[in-house]
This record gives structure tokens, C-alpha cells and sequence, in this order.
């Protein structure tokens, strides 16, 4: 696969694939459900709020990654 400027691969990760639909970050939950986010700053975010705010308990075991333009990096803030 050619993967350019605009168009980001899926993440695979603990046998789940997770498509980016375009987006730079994703957010692994502890549920395994994913978000999507175009910055990492909009990522913790969400991961803050639901975390501080809203006590929800998908924030255990948390997964961040960023596509840098080849790969997928686990990100930790």
C-alpha cells in the first residue's frame, strides 16, 4: 500500500484494526473502543474530561497513537 501525505493507514493493535478515517490520533480505550483526533492536544483532552469529569471508566488503560507520516507511535503523556 502507498500511503502519501493524506492518507493514513489503519492502526492494528491487540489483533483489532482501527481505520483513522483521516485523522492523526487515536485513541485506544480501555474497552477497547477508539476515538479519533487530529491533534494530540485534542486527545488528552477528551482523555482528562472523561477521566477527572466524568469518572468514566474506559480511561483505565488508555492507549494513545499518533501517526508521524510512517508509522504509528504510542504516545504517553
Amino acid at each position: 500500500m502507498s500511503v502519501n501525505g493524506t492518507e493514513i493507514p489503519p492502526l492494528v493493535v491487540d489483533d483489532l484494526r482501527i481505520d483513522s478515517n483521516g485523522m492523526p490520533v487515536i485513541v485506544l480505550w480501555g474497552n477497547k473502543e477508539a476515538s479519533r483526533f487530529f491533534t494530540l492536544a485534542a486527545a488528552k483532552a477528551s482523555i482528562v474530561a472523561a477521566g477527572y469529569l466524568k469518572h468514566d471508566s474506559r480511561v483505565q488503560g488508555v492507549r494513545v497513537y499518533e501517526w508521524d507520516g510512517k508509522e504509528w507511535r504510542q504516545k504517553f503523556f
